[in-house]
């Protein structure tokens, strides 16, 4: 699997230049990028696993319709997992990885991220944080809630212009790590999350 057709698959997913709800022609997309299709075929299967797409017939593949219900579901699931996550790694918490964690929030700083790259520091800056929980059971389900919810990042961002407040958040959350206050950090996390749950849910009821 080419991670270049990868990253250009959930770029134009995430930028909605794929249409939704239709079936993925691997032909098509195979033309679209300049490859054969193998690359192709085991990119379409990857984000079928990732929750990225969906099944379409018996072989097929298409980028579902952007669902109220789904989004809601994603984000009450964050809230509470992602929540607990962190509340497990604060004991194990300290400058080197708050610093790791800083630094990815800098890199976001950066103009011209596409919105792929805004989508992998954003988890990256999460990631850090949540990895010191050594729980990887819990965290692989808060991965795969991440992964799912990318889909639904581009739609986000450039109708309700949410990066601002995002990093405002991150910031906020961080500081209060780096304070010890732990509880206020935990529900920033949660209103983090819930806040952004609750706007692009409003936008999709619209």
């Amino acid at each position: 699997m080419s991670k270049d057709v990868l990253a250009k698959l959930k770029a134009d997913i995430r930028s909605q230049n794929l249409p939704l709800g239709v079936p993925l022609k691997q032909v098509d997309l195979a033309k679209r990028y300049e490859v054969s299709r193998i690359p192709i075929r085991d990119s379409l299967q990857k984000l079928l696993t990732e929750g990225w797409l969906v099944p379409h017939g018996k072989c097929g593949v298409m980028i579902p319709v952007l669902v109220r219900h789904e989004a809601e579901d994603l984000y009450r699931m964050r809230s509470a997992l992602e929540v607990m996550l962190l509340e497990l790694a604060i004991p194990h918490l300290n400058h080197a990885i708050l610093g790791r964690a800083k630094d990815y929030l800098e890199e976001l700083e950066y103009k011209d991220l596409t919105l792929l790259e805004r989508g992998e520091l954003n988890w990256m800056f999460h990631k850090t944080l949540y990895e010191a929980a050594s729980r990887p059971t819990l965290f692989k389900v808060v991965e795969q809630l991440h992964s799912q919810v990318d889909r639904y990042i581009g739609f986000q961002c450039i109708p309700l212009d949410y990066d601002r407040k995002s990093q405002s958040d991150h910031y906020e959350m961080l500081r209060l790590l780096q304070a010890q206050e732990y509880s206020s950090a935990l529900e920033c996390l949660r209103n983090h999350i819930e806040d952004a749950g609750e706007l692009l849910i409003t936008c999709l009821r619209d």
